[in-house]
């Protein structure tokens, strides 16, 4: 991320004065901005305007209009100008708006949520605020605190499809599988076209267990995309599990020509190679990943029986040892809950 100068408002209005002591006491400033403007001279518009306020700081109108002027151009200050306007003017929710979208911008995301939840103490059935909040904390990976404002954003504005998949994507993220398949029928439902949701609903399908509605929507998916290769790889393991085989390695197969180093595929290879007695090929196969995908929790479980069964036994009992490290590592990250904190929760 990009470091931004900040600004103190007291140089940027110094600023200002360079461009004319005589205006200070123009009464025509905004008369001048707005002219500047409408020639489409921006720099002189932002000139006035900040001269207009070097005389009237209380003008938060101006101020408002200067920050949307410079919200590409000099973000930092603009975000100064907007945090000047106090809570209780009339253009205080409008400044809170600019500076989420401003630092949403510059990937200043704890800026950007402390502006939203003003917003949403402000108005919490304000879609735009709702749907901002899940968007950022779901790319923060914070599903827990995204899925209430996503959920809150679909039923507010129930026909936007989109807000319906975030939803969906939410729930992967906590885990939630099944919980998926509803709001990705919901997005097909108002957007039969919208490519994510079938691909996501065919993993979800899968993930549940639905494998004939899991291959239909992969088949969709093809049908649009030859070159996907999830969706070869959601067939080769509908078919694994109806026990047909070499459906499974064909599928399999297609995906490796267009991924050849992709981790799940390899993965589901090697068990098709294992079902047909070829350890020392899956094995191998699955060594050629070691270096990309050594701390990946279903490779090396994958790597350890395709050792074990190439009868490298040493290796194999290395690799355990090492998913139990990876296990210890995943359970010291996940916090401690007691009954007293799940009370308060």
């Amino acid at each position: 991320m990009s470091k931004t100068i900040l600004y103190t408002a007291s140089v940027v209005l110094l600023a200002g004065i360079v461009y004319s002591i005589a205006a200070w006491n123009s009464p025509t400033l905004i008369e001048t901005a707005e002219k500047s403007l409408a020639a489409g001279d921006n720099e002189a518009a932002i000139r006035a305007f900040r001269l207009h306020l070097v005389r009237f700081p209380e003008a938060t109108d101006i101020r408002l209009k200067l920050a949307g002027l410079m919200a590409s151009t000099g973000p930092a200050e603009a975000v100064e100008h907007l945090r000047l306007i106090p809570e209780g003017d009339s253009s205080y929710d409008d400044a809170l708006r600019q500076i989420a979208v401003i630092c949403l911008q510059a990937d200043q995301h704890q800026a950007a949520e402390e502006a939203l939840l003003r917003l949403e103490v402000c108005d919490a059935n304000d879609f735009a605020v709702q749907l901002s909040l899940a968007e950022l904390y779901f790319h923060q990976e914070n599903y827990k605190s995204a899925l209430p404002r996503a959920v809150h954003a679909a039923t507010l504005q129930p026909d936007r499809a989109e807000t319906w998949l975030l939803v969906a994507e939410i729930r992967d993220g906590l885990r939630q599988k099944p919980e998926m398949i509803a709001p990705l029928q919901k997005a097909i439902e108002l957007a039969p076209d919208l490519y994510e949701a079938h691909l996501n609903l065919a993993y979800a399908y899968h993930a549940a267990g639905q494998l004939d509605e899991a291959a239909h929507e992969a088949r969709w998916c093809l049908k649009r995309n030859p070159k996907e290769v999830f969706a070869y790889r959601i067939l080769a393991s509908v078919a694994r599990n109806e026990g047909q085989f070499e459906e499974a390695a064909t599928q399999i197969e297609k995906a490796l020509a267009l991924a050849p180093r992709d981790v799940d595929c390899r993965i589901l290879e090697a068990d098709l190679l294992l079902y047909h007695r070829k350890p020392d090929e899956a094995y191998r196969r699955l060594k050629e990943l070691h270096d990309e995908h050594k701390e990946t929790y279903r490779y090396l479980g994958s790597l350890a029986r395709a050792a074990a069964a190439a009868g490298h036994l040493d290796e194999a009992r290395q690799l355990h040892v090492a998913l139990d490290n990876l296990r210890s590592e995943a359970n010291r990250m996940i916090p401690h809950v007691t009954p007293e904190r799940l009370s308060q929760e």
